[in-house]
């Protein structure tokens, strides 16, 4: 599964780099320019071929803008869509670095929360790279959805995240098994979703997952009390275990680290590539 996942990565990769368009003017379009009007943008600084920064001072608590290559006229949003650089999907909240992105006949934005930030833009890559004075993006709410609760968004079924939004996490009084509750985990509005199309997944196990759309839905082999299920969007892994398994691993992450080197001599001030320990957890990590 894992080379297949892998695989559909390198396609998505190269289909946005075939899609690449070249811009030689670009302008930001929206709310920043002051409205979503075909006519109205304001062009950006062009810093090299293809590449362009907008310094931007978000006051608003959601700022939604797009990116395009060359107005149009009155009322022409198709001639304005068919010249857009878009979100992978509509309001995106882009995450500090790099961020896909695509040149295609949509209307889907950006979105931002109130903030400084300094957004470049890379025609040649096709990537939107988010800088500035907020360099962690509030996070997205994700929801656990499925037939427990009619799959509808609600505070109740929200995960937790952590603050670098990287690691969500959501406990249950008990999540039913597949034959009873399928389910995805996705945003309120299915703008972004996460599944995996397995329908046995069992306790104390971790599996790979993809983004959801046109994925099946995903399921537990049997009923788990106190269950617990956490989401690690950069390493795309779910884990499912329940209450004293959450606790057993944040016992671990929690315990103090120790540095060996390679050949496995304990170094007080560990660089580069090094052995961390942390109770019965050992990994191998770079230290800038």
């Amino acid at each position: 599964m894992k080379k297949l996942f892998l695989t559909a990565l390198a396609s998505i990769a190269m289909a946005s780099a075939a899609n690449a368009v070249v811009a030689d003017r670009l302008w930001i379009i929206g709310e920043p320019a002051g409205a979503w009007d075909p006519t109205v943008g304001i062009e950006l600084s062009k810093v090299s071929d293809g590449v362009f920064v907008y310094e931007a001072d978000f006051k608003a608590e959601k700022t939604s803008f797009g990116f395009v290559n060359q107005l149009a006229g009155p009322g022409d949003w198709d001639g304005l869509k068919a010249h857009r650089y878009v979100a992978p999907a509509s309001g995106t909240v882009p995450v500090e670095g790099e961020n896909e992105m695509q040149y295609a006949n949509s209307d889907y934005c950006w979105d931002l929360p109130a903030g400084k930030y300094t957004l470049t833009i890379d025609t040649n890559t096709m990537k939107l790279i988010l800088g500035g004075d907020t360099p962690v993006v509030k996070p997205a709410t994700l929801y656990f959805l499925g037939d427990t609760n009619n799959w509808a968004a609600s505070e109740e079924y929200a995960f937790t995240a952590n603050e670098e939004g990287t690691v969500y996490t959501y406990k249950a009084t008990v999540i039913r098994s597949a034959e009873d509750c399928q389910f995805k985990i996705a945003t309120d509005g299915w703008a972004t979703e996460y599944s995996n199309g397995i329908q046995n997944m069992r306790l104390n196990q971790v599996y790979e997952i993809g983004p959801g759309a046109g994925v099946d839905n995903m399921g537990l082999a049997e009923d788990i009390e106190d269950a617990v299920l956490v989401l690690d969007i950069k390493a795309m892994t779910l884990t499912v275990t329940n209450t004293a398994g959450a606790a057993a691993v944040e016992a671990e992450t929690e315990a103090p680290a120790e540095y060996f080197n390679l050949q496995g001599v304990r170094v007080a001030e560990p660089k580069g590539l090094v052995i961390c320990r942390r109770g019965a957890k050992v990994s191998k990590v770079i230290i800038r």
